[in-house]
């Protein structure tokens, strides 16, 4: 594939199968999409998850303008596509013909927003992981398809569950998920897209484990066995940050 033909400083035209921007890139950009079509994608396991298709009049990064210079996801063209670079200079520009209070409005929640996505793991009355595998548990549950022990659920639609429940960033759940399935909770099946919950009564027990380490479950009797506690307190150690 050829490189992207940069037409001025303005736009950038991506033939189909071309990166406009990778999950993980640092960018100061946003993009406006004049025509064309691009897809929106994570990484998933060993494969991309697609998020999103944008068409013309849409736009992506708009975060990087605010402070997020680390991109959350990668868009790809998937077919001849001309977007419109804005960079933080032309916004700054075109917020001189607005009042005072509007820009100061945008910006403060655009950073309100930068703030939660960052911080939003330290706001959990027992832990992060702990609400994860509970959301996970549930929507295996209303959305999934039952299996002998556990459920399969399409990963997009557990990834959109999860952050409009928890608020929880696409990214943040990326990394999550990959560690549920590093240890066996969750196995993700990015060929098929796919999230498989293995083991629904394992899970919920991992779950009531991560409670008693919490300040609010220390007096918590554990109803488990010795032998699986022992297993919780490696996979514990190996998740633990």
């Amino acid at each position: 594939m050829g490189q992207k033909v940069v037409v001025d400083k303005l736009f950038e035209k991506y033939n189909p199968g071309e990166y406009i921007c990778k999950e993980g890139d640092h960018g100061t950009d946003m993009y406006i999409i004049k025509s064309g079509k691009v897809e929106v994608l994570k990484e998933m396991g060993d494969s991309e998850m697609k998020l999103a298709t944008l068409g013309p009049k849409d736009f992506f990064g708009e975060m990087a303008l605010f402070g997020a210079h680390k991109r959350t996801a990668a868009v790809r063209a998937i077919e001849p596509a001309e977007v419109i670079v804005v960079t933080e200079k032309m916004l700054e520009t075109q917020f001189m013909k607005v009042p005072d209070w509007l820009v100061s409005m945008i910006k403060t929640i655009a950073n309100r927003i930068v703030t939660t996505t960052k911080g939003v793991k330290n706001h959990y009355k027992v832990s992060i992981d702990y609400t994860l595998l509970k959301v996970i548990y549930y929507i295996g549950d209303v959305l999934g398809t039952p299996t002998v022990k556990g459920a399969v659920v399409p990963i997009d639609v557990a990834c959109d569950e999860i952050m409009y429940t928890t608020g929880i960033s696409y990214g943040e759940i990326n990394i999550w998920l990959k560690r549920f399935n590093l240890v066996n909770l969750v196995n993700i099946k990015g060929n098929t897209g796919m999230l498989e919950i293995l083991d629904n009564k394992r899970l919920l027990l991992y779950a009531e484990f991560l409670y008693s380490k919490s300040r609010e479950g220390q007096k918590a009797r554990l109803n488990i066995d010795a032998e699986t506690i022992k297993s919780f307190e490696r996979i514990y150690k190996l998740l633990l940050r």
